[in-house]
């Protein structure tokens, strides 16, 4: 997500309120990278690359 952004909050409805957030997974061994997205409308889907398409950059 930004690092701006501290928290992540799920308004009653379900949307979460801001922008859209993406947490990156680099396990360490032979596991492939993975993205959580997160969209407005709360809906949230795992991803092998990043919520935009593009592929996952492991540091």
């Amino acid at each position: 997500t930004s690092p701006g952004r501290r928290r992540i909050v799920f308004r009653p409805l379900g949307t979460s309120g801001g922008s859209n957030a993406s947490f990156t997974f680099c396990p360490e061994g032979p596991a492939a990278p993975r993205v959580l997205c997160l969209s407005n409308t709360g809906r949230v889907r795992l991803s092998a690359t990043r919520c935009d398409g593009s592929p996952v950059v492991c540091p």
